[in-house]
């Protein structure tokens, strides 16, 4: 479970809060701007709520200004709300909601409070993980996560947020169950039909997930981003001949689309077949203009380091070294040789030294000081793994000595004393 998305709710978790303010007193425009906010349209659900002045339509169009990033008329709404319903504890943990992201450790633990005294409410037990993921708790946060969908049908319209909670959680079984729901809802929208073949992809139904995103890509006339989806379906599943051959053929329809060359390459280093997808990536990069080449050359290193072939990756970084720039990429690729060349001294002095000139670098690489920081963490476990090993075994070495020699028979002992 990804625990630090979690931690991000505070945001995107207001929309989902708007499922607590589902009351017998809410109107007809009301029920309408919930739809409207569902379906990503705040600005019509704020229109719509113009002239609501109820507590919920307050807290409506605090939600759906929240969503047009205007923070400051957000809180004013809810202030509103707040003050026609104090005691409402969605209005207050959306509130402390917006402490928390502030910082307000002291709202995390008042949220909290508010989840044990409403577990039966969805908008505030999907709240409640945010809380739990700030405190570290992965274990509470799923809890409650899985609490809130557990208890999404009395909020439906919230479905698409919660299918997005579910798959960068990782919950594959639960996207799924939203998916399906979702698609009875709005089987025509285009969005969910893409997101679709991603929560198939998750839980590895790969004939399903490739058929529609085939569909998508026939309905849709190969545009970039269809082609894309599809392309990405094939390389993400296992190899066989005729998802190559369908992979290969969207390539050779858009030969000027370097996104779906680098997927066919992924595709056949997946297959253990690292040096055919160098050999069609080093072709396709000398056939290319030195400034559309960047990510081509990129990937031709990046894939034989993901296949643990450091020589391969070497022998890229070599050819290219000249063509990739910023240098600091080059540092980081070295890094990552020296890792698989078990040098984790140089490994970790050359990743190092990514991150510190990453702090100070105006222009971004923040991305790559970020992996970075990933990979010095693997390589000390690594280091540490390696350092015991070697202890076990000269202590072994150390010891085999006494516990190999042999001794004399005991019988030929007694003989020499006899005599």
């Amino acid at each position: 479970m990804n625990i630090r998305f979690l931690a991000c709710w505070t945001c995107c978790g207001a929309a989902l809060l708007a499922a607590g303010c589902q009351t017998d007193k809410s109107g007809e425009v009301e029920s309408q701007a919930k739809v409207l906010l569902s379906i990503g349209k705040p600005q019509e659900a704020l229109e719509k709520l113009d002239k609501s002045s109820t507590a919920s339509g307050h807290f409506l169009k605090a939600l759906a200004l929240t969503r047009l990033n205007l923070p400051d008329p957000a809180l004013d709404q809810l202030q509103k709300a707040l003050a026609l319903d104090p005691e409402n504890a969605v209005y207050r943990a959306y509130q402390l909601g917006m402490k928390m992201q502030e910082g307000n450790q002291q709202a995390v633990d008042d949220l909290l409070k508010i989840y044990e005294q409403n577990k039966s409410s969805a908008p505030i037990a999907l709240f409640a993980a945010s809380a739990y993921a700030r405190k570290n708790d992965a274990v509470a946060a799923l809890s409650a996560f899985r609490t809130g969908i557990a208890l999404s049908q009395e909020a439906p319209e919230f479905l698409p947020q919660m299918l997005i909670y579910a798959t960068h959680a990782h919950l594959a079984p639960e996207a799924k169950t939203i998916l399906e729901k979702l698609m009875t809802l709005s089987p025509n929208d285009a969005h969910l039909a893409r997101q679709r073949v991603q929560v198939l992809l998750m839980v590895r139904d790969y004939d399903d997930a490739i058929r529609y995103a085939r569909e998508i890509d026939e309905a849709q006339n190969h545009s970039l981003e269809s082609a894309a989806l599809y392309a990405g379906a094939l390389a993400q599943a296992p190899a066989t001949a005729e998802r190559e051959r369908a992979l290969l053929d969207l390539v050779q329809k858009d030969p000027q689309n370097l996104h779906l060359k680098v997927l066919y390459c992924t595709f056949l280093a997946q297959a253990n077949r690292v040096g055919e997808a160098l050999e069609f990536l080093n072709k396709a990069i000398d056939e290319q203009p030195v400034e559309s080449a960047k990510m081509l050359i990129h990937t031709s290193i990046s894939l034989p380091l993901a296949a643990k072939n450091g020589e391969a990756a070497y022998a890229q970084l070599q050819r290219y070294r000249d063509r990739i720039e910023p240098a600091l990429f080059i540092t980081y690729y070295e890094g990552r040789i020296l890792h698989l060349r078990k040098d984790y001294k140089g490994a970790l002095a050359s990743l190092a030294k990514v991150v510190d000139e990453a702090k100070d670098d105006t222009e971004g690489s923040r991305v790559l000081a970020k992996e970075a920081l990933s990979w010095i963490q693997i390589i000390e476990f690594d280091k540490r793994v390696a350092a015991d090993m070697k202890q076990a075994a000269d202590k072994a070495l150390h010891d085999s000595p006494s516990k190999t020699a042999k001794k004399p028979p005991s019988d030929a002992k007694k003989t020499e004393s006899g005599s």
